[in-house]
């Protein structure tokens, strides 16, 4: 066992110092197309629950922001080895950014009237519920 592992080392040493010498690789070309699809980046909830609390008539605020990155960037990579850089060159005329904000608000006022309660969405009854886009 230690005489393999001695000879394993031993044919190692000679393979380098063989190789020792400066080795140049030419830069390789490959394709490099990231692709990211609806990232949230951002989410902010908000929720006040019904106040004034026990009360016969409450409203109740719900809102949230959030915003979405969709990136889309064809191309290649030329790779330069002995520099250990990356060069990312971008298809003409190709790719996509597209970021947008969402605002989603909801507006529930709760009525008690003779022991039964009674909801109305606001902003579903008036706007027909349709989020705010930037």
């Amino acid at each position: 066992m230690r005489l393999a592992m001695n000879l394993s080392a031993a044919a190692l040493t000679a393979a380098l110092v063989c190789v020792s010498g400066t080795v140049s690789a030419e830069p390789t070309q490959a394709s490099f197309h990231p692709v990211l699809d609806k990232h949230e980046i951002n989410n902010f909830m908000y929720d006040s629950d019904f106040v004034p609390a026990d009360a016969d008539l409450q409203i109740r605020l719900t809102a949230g922001i959030r915003d979405e990155l969709t990136l889309d960037m064809p191309g290649n990579g030329e790779y330069e080895w002995d520099d250990s850089t990356i060069t990312l060159i971008g298809d003409d005329g190709q790719g996509e950014i597209d970021y947008g904000v969402i605002a989603d608000t909801e507006i529930t006022i709760k009525v008690t009237l003779f022991g039964q309660e009674f909801e109305v969405d606001v902003i579903e009854a008036v706007l027909g519920g349709q989020p705010l886009e930037i």
